[in-house]
C-alpha cells in the first residue's frame, strides 16, 4: 500500500507540474513584445518590472532570434533593446542575427531603442564573444548617429510640441550634467530619402535625442524605429519618458 501510494503520489506530482508549466507559460506565449538579446538591463528594464508589464513581454535568446518562426512581425509587432553597445550579430552562421533583425523591420516590425550606454548596437558579438570589428548596426539601415563627446553645460533640448508619437513628456527637460554625457542623436544629415523622421526631442546643429523613424519606400519600406538617448532614462524625467514610451508599444500590439 505504501509503494502504490508513492506511485499514485508521484503521478499526481507529475500531472500537476504539467498543469502549472502550460498555465505558467501562457502569459509569455501571448507576449507581443520582444526583447532583444544579448541583455535585459537598466533603468528601462527596471520600469518594466516596477510597473508589472514583464508578463507582456518575452526574452529572444539568440537562438529564437535567428529562427523565423521564433521570432517574427505576427508573433512580435514590437522588439525592443535594452543592451548597452553590444548587440548579437552572429549564432551560428556568419551575420545570421544582423540578418535576422533586418528581415524583421522589412516584415515592418518596429524597433524601440531603451539603451543603457549612449550608441547601442555598436559592437558585435560571435557566440557571445566580442568580434574585434565595430560593426555599427545602424548604418545598415540608412542613418546614423552623431554628437560631442562632451557637450557644453549650456547644451539645451528642443520638445516638438506638434508630434503625435510621445505627447506627454514634459517640455522642461533639462539635459544630463554629469555621469557618461556622451551625446548620440539621430544624425539628420545621414538620413535617406528612404525614411520619414520625427523629431521629438532635439539638440540644435545635432539632431534628435529622441526621434521616431519610419520606412516610407526601400526594402525596409513599413518597418519603423524609436530611438531615445541612453542618458534621458536615468534623469528625473526618465520614467515619464519610460510612461510615453510604453503608451506608444501598447497602441503598436493592439
Amino acid at each position: 500500500m505504501k509503494r502504490k501510494g508513492v506511485i499514485l503520489f508521484l503521478v499526481v506530482a507529475f500531472i500537476t507540474g504539467v498543469t502549472f508549466y502550460h498555465v505558467s507559460g501562457a502569459g509569455s506565449s501571448d507576449a507581443k513584445i520582444a526583447l532583444l538579446p544579448p541583455w535585459q538591463e537598466g533603468p528601462a528594464f527596471s520600469y518594466l518590472k516596477k510597473e508589472g508589464l514583464l508578463s507582456k513581454t518575452k526574452t529572444i535568446t539568440p537562438q529564437e532570434l535567428i529562427d523565423a518562426k521564433s521570432f517574427n512581425v505576427k508573433k512580435y509587432p514590437v522588439a525592443i533593446y535594452m543592451g548597452g553597445e553590444h548587440y548579437v550579430a552572429t549564432v551560428k552562421k556568419e551575420d545570421d542575427a544582423i540578418k535576422a533583425y533586418l528581415d524583421y523591420l522589412k516584415e515592418g516590425g518596429t524597433i524601440v531603442y531603451l539603451p543603457t550606454e549612449p550608441w547601442p548596437m555598436y559592437y558585435e558579438l560571435e557566440d557571445g564573444e566580442e568580434t574585434e570589428e565595430e560593426n555599427i548596426f545602424f548604418e545598415d539601415l540608412e542613418f546614423n548617429l552623431t554628437g560631442p563627446e562632451d557637450p557644453p553645460e549650456s547644451t539645451k533640448m528642443e520638445f516638438n510640441k506638434d508630434q503625435n508619437i510621445l505627447k506627454g513628456l514634459p517640455e522642461n527637460m533639462k539635459f544630463p550634467t554629469d555621469g557618461d554625457l556622451r551625446m548620440r542623436a539621430l544624425n539628420p544629415d545621414s538620413i535617406t530619402e528612404d525614411i520619414e523622421l520625427t523629431s521629438i526631442l532635439t539638440v540644435e546643429d545635432y539632431g534628435d535625442l529622441i526621434g521616431y523613424i519610419e520606412y516610407t519606400d526601400g526594402i525596409y519600406k513599413g518597418g519603423k524605429i524609436l530611438y531615445v538617448w541612453s542618458r534621458l532614462l536615468d534623469q528625473d524625467y526618465g520614467e515619464k519618458i519610460m510612461s510615453e514610451v510604453f503608451k506608444f508599444i501598447d497602441k503598436q500590439v493592439k
